[in-house]
């Protein structure tokens, strides 16, 4: 694996679970860097497996790839440790530098201020994830992926976030992971449609609109002929 490139680039990747059918074979896609880029697909066709070669937490694989040094994995199912509060865990995971961001951040993902001195059992899930996210994006990265990590948060809280992020970071690469269509049409650069391993060709790419605002008007051509590449063998 190439690491410290400026765009992402896999190429002829292919990977079996240990004793299991092949999930990848002979996959190869390239990514811009600095972007928003979205990965599409159904269930069970391998999302969170890439996602996870990409950034090094799955190792049997073989191929090429070409990525940026610093790569970040942000997932819904991660938990914060029960016996912090949240204020003290976010201090012990960002550097001082970026800790008066946080605040920022809370604003922009509509979390109160008086969340910071409460424990991870107390808050909803859906204001989990949103501090999970924030954790991410204070920290170094070059490339964030986001992995159904905006899962239980409601929709004009979502869109407001990913509105966010792409003005907030517009320097940094971030692969988004999820079944929220018209969200991936309308804010990423390249829509990547994974498919499954008996596909002719196993992933698509198309491009996204890369607006910096959700416009559900504009995506909905686009998600007609989407829907159909991600349905289609």
């Amino acid at each position: 694996m190439n690491q410290g490139c400026e765009t992402i680039a896999v190429n002829n990747l292919f990977f079996a679970y240990p004793g299991g059918q092949q999930l990848f074979h002979n996959l190869s896609f390239n990514l811009d860097a600095p972007a928003f880029h979205a990965l599409l697909g159904r269930s069970g066709v391998g999302k969170s497996t890439l996602a996870k070669i990409i950034c090094g937490l799955e190792k049997n694989w073989s191929g090429k790839a070409s990525l940026p040094r610093s790569v970040l994995y942000c997932h819904c199912r991660e938990r914060f440790p029960l016996w912090q509060t949240i204020r003290s865990h976010l201090d012990d995971v960002i550097c001082p530098s970026k800790r008066n961001d946080i605040k920022m951040l809370m604003q922009a993902f509509d979390l109160d201020s008086d969340l910071l001195v409460q424990h991870p059992g107390t808050i909803s899930s859906g204001q989990h994830n949103r501090f999970n996210v924030l954790r991410y994006l204070l920290q170094d990265f070059d490339l964030l992926i986001l992995d159904e990590a905006l899962n239980n948060v409601d929709e004009p809280t979502r869109l407001k976030i990913l509105s966010e992020i792409k003005s907030k970071y517009p320097c940094r690469t971030f692969l988004y992971i999820s079944h929220h269509l018209f969200d991936a049409i309308s804010f990423a650069k390249t829509l990547l449609i994974l498919k499954a391993s008996n596909a002719e060709v196993q992933i698509v790419s198309r491009c996204g609109l890369n607006l910096s605002q959700y416009d559900p008007a504009k995506a909905t051509d686009l998600a007609s002929e989407i829907w159909k590449v991600i349905n289609n063998a």
